[in-house]
């Protein structure tokens, strides 16, 4: 009968092992070059699991993302970095000089004090004629506005929003947008995702219940990214996370919802 060494098990042990992916690396290198606390051994494996995972899922959605902006890692500063773009920031607007933002839950917006978060630079939106799709993770359930996460200015734009009372989305398609309308829900917690791959068609997901409208073209300018603002109007909602790309299918969509929640989840970030 043969038997393996002491070496021997620990070679075939550390051969077993995940190795960090290269654009995990780049988000946790770029944290420490800011002057964060470097994330813990747990929550690098969690956002390891999660990037790797979203590479490999529904023909690479991770490689869909333009911007993923997670609001409630440990730091301020961690959850300023951009994931997919490490390279960029998200500002949050200040309340009296203070970040209205906790750890692991995210930023929460003011609607007296105009707060919001955004991802500043413009984002150039000349991709291929798949159309564009972008979301928001809530936590709260406020009681006036509603989330939102929008890319444009509010007469030709890209919006994901969500709340009580008719609503409406917008999706990107070969640089024009279109617009369609959709019965809200009471409920805002949780995710939301708006997305547009072909002429005419928009799909939002609105946790695991999909909806779809049809849309007609407008012009569009490139601009940053909102969360928890729309032109004038802001809300007071929590916001986990914010994320744009191009388009999402529908299987893409919901491999991006089950990603973010069990990541949430191993991070300790609670989703109500």
């Amino acid at each position: 009968m043969l038997t393996r060494t002491a070496q021997q098990r620990g070679i075939f042990k550390k051969k077993a092992s995940i190795a960090t992916d290269a654009n995990a690396q780049a988000f946790f290198d770029a944290i420490v070059a800011a002057g964060g606390t470097p994330l813990t051994t747990a929550e690098k494996t969690a956002w390891n699991a999660c990037i790797v995972g979203l590479k490999g899922d529904a023909s690479n959605v991770w490689a869909r993302l333009f911007r993923l902006g997670w609001f409630g890692n440990s730091s301020l500063i961690a959850s300023k970095i951009d994931v997919v773009n490490p390279a960029k920031v998200w500002s949050m607007a200040t309340v009296g000089g203070v970040t209205p933002w906790v750890a692991y839950q995210g930023y929460t917006g003011d609607v007296a004090n105009l707060a919001y978060v955004s991802s500043i630079d413009n984002i150039a939106f000349n991709g291929p004629d798949d159309g564009s799709g972008g979301g928001i993770i809530n936590q709260t359930n406020g009681s006036a506005n509603t989330a939102f996460a929008e890319f444009g200015s509010v007469s030709t734009e890209i919006r994901c929003t969500h709340g009580t009372g008719t609503a409406s989305t917008t999706g990107l398609l070969n640089g024009s947008s279109g617009t369609s309308s959709y019965s809200g829900d009471a409920d805002r917690n949780g995710y939301s995702c708006v997305s547009r791959t072909t002429a005419g068609t928009i799909n939002f997901l609105r946790n695991s219940t999909f909806k779809t409208g049809s849309s007609s073209g407008s012009a569009l300018t490139s601009s940053p990214m909102y969360a928890l603002r729309r032109g004038s109007a802001y809300s007071p909602d929590r916001a986990l996370c914010a994320f744009w790309g191009y388009g999402l299918t529908t299987t893409q969509m919901a491999a991006l919802r089950d990603r973010l929640n069990t990541l949430a989840g191993a991070l300790g970030c609670p989703l109500s």
